[in-house]
């Protein structure tokens, strides 16, 4: 199992942990990656080890500017070739209440987790239905199922959202070569996860996952590179749970 070793792929939110693991998977695969995130330094750190420097390309950007997503796609034209793999992974979490929550967050919410990824979504899968062969990955989160905890439901929403988004897209462009998927984890040790929740409220979650441990980041990139695999060609408009059985649907 391998994913095409001509494949150029877009990385969002590729400096941190599932982002990061998922980068590190394509380029030991043998493919050219557009890692994509808006902190320069911390996309710099992250791949100094990196096992190809020459087929890893940086793009440091904010996913909410006017121009930064055909920015992306051009820049992959100029420097890596036409794209045809996606991976909308960059997200952020913002932790209030349905009563705290006002009009701002829910908008800086949605503008990362979801409309930054339908668009980036059109605008690439316009270029791999011209190559008749693509794949776009959508990170997901078992919250996008269950509602999320009380403090973040418009994470939760926009990942609900996510995998809509992951079944609309996946019917329009089938026709074309293009699959469409979306990766759902539990909990894994990310430093958005550790910023935002107690060791005590981990743990409450870890005691829930029947294989007794949190799923590790590496373990959400080999999906992926299973998703752009030629041997997922007939797998489109689904939502792959990788979270040690915390959800079972």
């Amino acid at each position: 199992m391998q994913a095409k070793k001509s494949s150029v792929a877009i990385v969002t939110g590729a400096a941190g942990g599932i982002g990061c693991a998922i980068v590190n998977a394509f380029l030991e695969q043998g493919m050219t990656v557009a890692a994509v995130d808006i902190t320069t330094d911390l996309l710099a750190s992250k791949f100094q080890s990196a096992v190809d420097q020459s087929r890893l390309f940086l793009i440091s950007t904010d996913l909410t500017g006017p121009q930064s997503l055909p920015g992306i796609v051009e820049f992959c034209h100029a420097s890596c070739g036409r794209v045809n793999v996606l991976v909308n992974n960059a997200a952020r979490i913002i932790r209030k209440s349905i009563e705290e929550t006002s009009e701002s967050d829910w908008d800086k919410q949605m503008d990362v987790n979801l409309k930054a990824s339908y668009f980036l979504s059109k605008l690439c899968a316009d270029e791999m239905r011209q190559d008749g062969w693509g794949r776009i990955i959508n990170l997901s989160s078992q919250a996008g199922q269950t509602g999320g905890a009380a403090d973040c439901p418009i994470y939760a929403i926009s990942k609900g959202g996510i995998e809509t988004m992951t079944r609309s897209f996946a019917r329009t462009y089938a026709k074309d070569g293009v699959t469409v998927n979306a990766i759902a984890p539990g909990i894994v040790l990310t430093d958005m996860i550790q910023k935002t929740l107690t060791e005590e409220r981990i743990d409450g979650v870890v005691q829930q996952i029947p294989i007794g441990r949190v799923t590790e980041a590496s373990e959400i990139a080999a999906a992926a590179v299973y998703l752009c695999s030629e041997d997922a060609g007939s797998i489109t408009g689904q939502v792959l749970d990788v979270s040690g059985g915390l959800l079972m649907r």
